[in-house]
């Protein structure tokens, strides 16, 4: 098993299948999960309830970001939020543009 963190000249970062971007919300959603876990553990959480409820969680946004970078790609949400424009707009002749 690979774990090595690659990262080309010309790529983006990738850690076990998870490239930019998502690679990045998976690290923000795992110390999210630390965090929650120590702060509502000083709290006086059973900490076998907090491991199963916390496990879950991560489960589910595991699955739910590796679902998003399979169906959006490595470009994020362009291309199923945003919409090609309707028409374009220019402000100067052709000519002047291609100069």
């Amino acid at each position: 098993m690979i774990t090595e963190v690659i990262k080309g000249a010309d790529d983006e970062i990738e850690f076990l299948g998870f490239k930019g971007r998502y690679f990045y919300r998976l690290v923000q959603m795992v110390i999210t999960l630390i965090l929650i876990t120590f702060i509502t553990y000083a709290l006086g959480f059973n900490s076998l309830w907090l491991f199963i409820i916390m496990f879950g969680i991560g489960l589910m946004a595991y699955f739910y970001i590796e679902n998003e970078m399979h169906s959006n790609h490595k470009h994020g949400h362009i291309h199923r939020k945003h919409k090609a424009p309707k028409a374009i707009i220019q402000n100067k002749p052709f000519y002047k543009i291609i100069k």
